[in-house]
């Protein structure tokens, strides 16, 4: 049997998600539910996700809806308790270098035309679905190349990086990898808006 808890899996809270899972493990055990003593730390989520060992596992609502609901069942949704979204809502942000950025909306989005955006994963909800979603709703649906280029990182947190280290100019994140980025790798987020 195996727990993998992937998606804010960061090195530098590793102890902390360590902690919340020996917390829900012995809980689990008091309900009669045999748990896994340890994390699963896999190199690909989805390994983890299809394996049939899988007591619990997390993952974005995107791979979820497009293949693991027919392996996998959803038992919650956690809510991280960012402070500009409102309970159990999703949100992500959207970055830039410091030296590029402009006052939040509209305006500034289409401004972004012809840079070079980081995407996470192509799959993934916060760092393509919704930053392409949003792009068609302010250009009225046009689905003509809005972008000069896409770069694929990877992960939200290389997403960042890369804009820091001016590889890509623009991206999308959750809002919980933005909140670890900007407590964990304050470097990083200082060289971003």
């Amino acid at each position: 049997m195996i727990a993998a808890l992937p998606m804010y899996d960061w090195p530098a809270i590793a102890a902390e998600t360590d902690a919340f899972w020996a917390d829900a493990a012995r809980r689990l055990a008091a309900q009669g539910i045999a748990a896994p003593g340890s994390l699963t730390r896999p190199d690909d989520p989805a390994t983890a996700w299809r394996d049939p060992e899988l007591l619990l596992g997390q993952a974005c609502g995107m791979p979820y809806v497009a293949g693991l609901c027919g392996s996998a069942s959803v038992v919650g949704r956690p809510d991280h308790g960012l402070p500009d979204a409102a309970e159990g809502l999703y949100r992500s942000v959207v970055i830039v270098r410091a030296g590029n950025a402009r006052a939040p909306g509209p305006e500034a989005m289409l401004a972004q035309a012809r840079r070079r955006v980081a995407v996470n994963e192509w799959g993934s909800y916060s760092g393509h679905v919704a930053l392409r979603a949003h792009l068609a709703s302010l250009r009225g649906g046009a689905a003509d190349p809005f972008f000069g280029a896409a770069r694929l990182s990877g992960s939200h947190a290389d997403s960042a990086r890369m804009i820091a280290r001016e590889e890509a100019d623009v991206a999308a994140l959750d809002g919980v990898a933005w909140a670890l980025l900007c407590a964990h790798e304050a470097e990083t987020a200082r060289r971003l808006a």
